[in-house]
């Protein structure tokens, strides 16, 4: 289950309101799903430094969003400075719940609201 900083969610919500956050998570959620599969064009043929700038925008991308859980499992691989496939994997994994869970949350508020 994707962690998250409900502080942080409920600011956003305030800030935005339903329907304009689930603008803005979706906006989050495709630039964050690129950034995710560019991390596996990266296995290879980037440098570490490269990788960990990707890792590092996604990281603070999530925090900024309140995915908190997201973005730790980002800075821990930045921080190992190796990451290899079974790692993009646990990424893209993690990404997914973190995906579903914005949607089940947004949903929710939305459903409150109406």
């Amino acid at each position: 289950m994707a962690k998250f900083d409900e502080t942080r969610v409920n600011e956003l919500l305030a800030i935005f309101g339903a329907g304009d956050l689930a603008m803005v998570l979706d906006a989050f959620l495709e630039e964050a799903e690129q950034a995710v599969a560019g991390l596996g064009r990266l296995l290879s043929e980037a440098p570490d430094r490269v990788r960990d700038q990707q890792l590092d925008y996604l990281a603070r991308a999530a925090m900024n969003m309140g995915a908190s859980g997201f973005a730790d499992l980002c800075r821990s691989y930045e921080r190992a400075g190796q990451f290899q496939a079974t790692d993009h994997n646990a990424v893209r994994q993690a990404f997914r719940q973190t995906c579903d869970a914005f949607n089940l949350r947004v949903q929710s508020v939305e459903t409150d609201a109406a």
